[in-house]
């Protein structure tokens, strides 16, 4: 049986591995389309380290947007909204969240 304290070594040790990938990107590689239809490579990376930034509010917020679109389609929109975001503040989500240990830190506390 794996332990949970090994799991997340593993998943913190990825978010930095991509961390250090994505601050190789040229702006033109961030805009690029990425294998997910619809989503840019920002888009991907921005949603990648939004799970350790969720909070119950930002959570039920989402609920209208699942309602309309359904779950996948609240993804996608919600994807592309933390894409648009800087360059530079998706990488520094990356600096604050990639070590974080829980699967949504801020609302399981």
């Amino acid at each position: 049986m794996v332990r949970e304290d090994e799991i997340w070594d593993v998943v913190v040790a990825e978010r930095a591995a991509l961390a250090s990938v994505l601050a190789g990107l040229t702006e033109a590689e961030w805009d690029h389309p990425s294998l997910c239809a619809g989503w840019r490579v920002r888009d991907v990376a921005a949603h990648l380290i939004a799970g350790p930034q969720l909070t119950w509010p930002k959570l039920l917020a989402t609920m209208p947007a699942m309602l309309r679109y359904g779950f996948n389609g609240m993804i996608l929109r919600d994807g592309r909204r933390r894409g648009d975001s800087p360059v530079a503040d998706i990488l520094g989500q990356y600096a604050r969240c990639a070590g974080d240990r829980s699967w949504s830190a801020r609302a399981r506390r």
